[in-house]
């Protein structure tokens, strides 16, 4: 017996953990969080009993791996014993919010055997979850007790983050979440029947747990049969657990049956793991202190974002993120937080607490960003200079939303890779939606020319310094210098003409600082007006320098 105990313990110490099996598991209750989309998590449990003679088998070894979908679904496959197989679903119905708790719906033990568990299973009741001291049936004459075929365990369960540090979970369940023995008799829907068991019997669990930052957890739970008490202390993508279950034997000493106990291991990893670069962490907050679960928290930088989704204790982590500066900010229904910049390096960690505000009162102002040319819409930043603040536009139709204004007039400028700047002005209102839609262009017509003039005139130097501003901001812009003129004259003179105002432009920027293979010249004449030729105002519009993007 203690060879067999050393080698489980070994064993454990070498392999992943699992009486918490997976993510959307306590100890052996489901709760209403999954795992983060992408991750992939592998478990193992090595358990054994207190008494040196359990009728039960002494020790147990069980291995699960599960996988995270879109931040909502959780898949899993275990092994009990390295006999059974079973798989398992949840699937997160309702974030939490600051009045609400996390829902969620799931089917664990999913098999082709209708008894299946720690000790084994297969189609006998005397194995599986067929623990002996469910038999023990008192205040109950008649009754006649067999294991409910299990097949799957389907369950529903809410949990809820309350303050800094609790957390509870409560929930229904039929399959291993009913029990007959001692006081669990009166946790199922079979209270009401004096005859047997049901298969569609449902249980009472629950359980309250206190976390301490994002490593140290403590929970006690029931889980329809058993009382089980545990720990778990994290650390980057491993974690130690250790946990009593069946503590509820130590109510019935005459039975025979015992606690055991579980220690182990967890690791998981996702796709950032693998990616180098800075990390940013911290949690998010309500005005109170309270803990802000399911808060979008955004980062944004010239080209570059990325978010994510608090956790049920508010907190978030943005995972290789490359050297810059960006700014940050975290919303919720109602809620906003300031935006905070930061900078960082190659492999920085940075912590950074995101506390909301009450914006229910303030303006919104809201939109799409879209393509000049077909009207698409299309992914920008859009920068709101006033408050120094940004949002993204996009990817969905380029829609944008700008949330937490005070009332007053704001000028909003639009980037997008491949395209030019556009600033706008905009009103907000408190309590109201302003819609405003921002289009951009490919294509910029910086100045116009007198008849037969190719020389650019004094008054559009400060133009032309825009320009160049504009490409050293954006180095990787490469742009076609189109010259263009009316449709007085001869077809070849003004070909000529339209190129050379083109070349007077090119050399100004070049003088400027601007890479010469960066600007391509062309000189289209009269055969692309973009006013009337017949008019003195059209032609007036028609002589002009554009610039068009070529590529980014």
């Amino acid at each position: 017996m203690g060879k067999k105990i050393a080698l489980v313990l070994f064993g454990t110490a070498l392999s992943l953990f699992a009486e918490f099996n997976r993510s959307s598991l306590l100890i052996d209750i489901p709760t209403a969080y999954v795992l983060r989309h992408k991750v992939i998590q592998g478990t193992a449990v090595g358990a054994f009993s207190l008494a040196v003679a359990d009728p039960r088998s002494p020790y147990d070894l069980d291995v699960c791996v599960g996988a995270g979908i879109g931040d909502f679904l959780e898949l899993s496959l275990s092994a009990y014993s390295f006999e059974n197989y079973a798989l398992g679903v949840t699937a997160l119905l309702v974030r939490e919010g600051k009045y609400y708790p996390s829902l969620a719906i799931g089917m664990h033990e999913i098999t082709w055997v209708p008894y299946i568990g720690s000790f084994g299973g297969g189609t006998d009741p005397a194995a599986g979850n067929n623990d002996p001291e469910d038999r023990l049936i008192t205040g109950k004459p008649g009754f006649s007790y067999w294991e409910q075929q299990e097949w799957f365990s389907a369950f529903a369960v809410a949990s809820k983050q309350f303050g800094k540090y609790f957390r509870t979970h409560l929930g229904l369940g039929r399959g291993r979440y009913t029990g007959y023995y001692g006081f669990e008799r009166y946790l199922n829907t079979d209270i009401f029947n004096n005859t047997g068991v049901s298969n569609f019997a449902f249980g009472l669990f629950g359980a309250f747990e206190f976390n301490y930052e994002e490593w140290l957890s403590i929970a006690a739970e029931y889980d329809g049969r058993d009382i089980n008490l545990g720990t778990k202390v994290g650390f980057s993508n491993w974690e130690v657990y250790f946990a009593a279950t069946r503590l509820e034997n130590l109510m019935y000493p005459s039975s025979g049956y015992y606690p055991w106990l579980t220690a182990g291991l967890n690791f998981y990893t996702s796709p950032h793991s693998a990616l180098k670069g800075s990390t940013l962490s911290g949690r998010v907050l309500y005005p109170s202190g309270e803990a802000a679960p399911g808060a979008n928290v955004e980062i944004i930088g010239d080209d570059y974002d990325q978010s994510a989704v608090s956790t049920e204790n508010g907190a978030y982590r943005l995972r290789a993120l490359p050297q810059g500066s960006y700014k940050v900010a975290a919303s919720l229904e109602g809620f906003r937080s300031k935006t905070v910049t930061v900078k960082t390096n190659s492999s920085s960690n940075t912590k950074l607490d995101l506390l909301l505000e009450d914006i229910s009162n303030k303006g919104t102002i809201q939109g799409k960003v879209l393509d000049g040319d077909d009207g698409t819409g299309i992914i920008a930043n859009v920068y709101i200079i006033e408050a120094n603040d940004v949002v993204r536009a996009g990817p969905r139709n380029g829609e944008y939303r700008i949330v937490g204004l005070d009332a007053g007039k704001y000028s909003l400028r639009a980037e997008s890779k491949g395209y030019f700047d556009r600033e706008i002005t905009c009103q907000a209102e408190a309590s109201r939606t302003t819609e405003m839609n921002i289009v951009l262009s490919k294509s910029w017509t910086i100045f116009h020319f007198k008849p037969g003039e190719k020389m650019i005139e004094p008054r559009y130097i400060p133009v032309l310094e825009d320009v160049v501003k504009f490409l050293k901001d954006r180095p990787n812009m490469v742009v076609e210098i189109q010259g263009h003129t009316d449709s007085i004259g001869d077809a070849k003179e003004n070909r000529e003409l339209s190129r050379s105002r083109a070349e007077a432009v090119r050399d100004y920027l070049v003088k400027r600082g601007i890479g010469e293979k960066r600007l391509i010249v062309k000189g289209y004449g009269e055969l692309s007006p973009i006013g009337d030729n017949r008019t003195v105002l059209g032609r007036d519009m028609n002589r002009r320098v554009e610039l068009k993007v070529i590529s980014e």
